[in-house]
């Protein structure tokens, strides 16, 4: 009795592990960026990362010309990238940005086996700057998944890494 129900478990694995993609996918979900400064308020109000301005300027017109569309990576995690692929002023301090995350993360593939894929999803971002702790925030909505919540965060670390290089290029022109 025994090996029947290891032959259906490992024949149940195998189905979904040939299912299962490990390639990025070239999803995206335009017009996200298309709602009004109340409904992202709402609905995106956690702040995922911050960090002071440090020299770069307190108008949104700068960030939405230099992140309009931009794929953010790190040469030492080549499977990790975040591609800001739209984005909309909500108010003189506030920018939404439609992002494609792609990362490498666990797939379950069986009843007790994991593997790794790449995961794609599309996320909404606000980009806020904070004129009275002068600062920019990234906020986004809270994810129960603690993943989600990790990837958020890089996303803000890569973005405020991004900008801070374009500032540098910007004071040295």
């Amino acid at each position: 009795m025994f090996p029947v129900f290891r032959l259906i478990e490992l024949a149940v694995r195998g189905i979904i592990s040939l299912t299962t993609s490990s390639e990025a996918s070239d999803t995206y979900k335009p017009g996200q960026a298309s709602g009004d400064k109340e409904f992202y308020d709402e609905h995106y109000p956690f702040q995922f990362n911050k960090r002071l301005l440090n020299g770069l300027p307190n108008e949104i017109e700068y960030y939405e010309k230099n992140i309009g569309h931009v794929t953010l990576f790190r040469k030492n995690e080549p499977k990790k990238f975040f591609e800001i692929y739209e984005t909309g002023v909500i108010s003189d301090k506030e920018l939404v940005m439609n992002v494609r995350l792609s990362y490498e993360d666990f797939v379950m593939t069986g009843i007790s086996s994991q593997r790794n894929t790449i995961i794609t999803q599309n996320q909404v971002f606000v980009l806020v700057i904070n004129d009275k702790l002068n600062r920019l925030e990234i906020n986004s909505s809270l994810q129960h998944n603690l993943t989600d919540k990790n990837v958020k965060r890089d996303f803000g670390d890569y973005l405020f890494s991004y900008l801070e290089k374009q500032g540098e290029e910007r004071v040295s022109v």
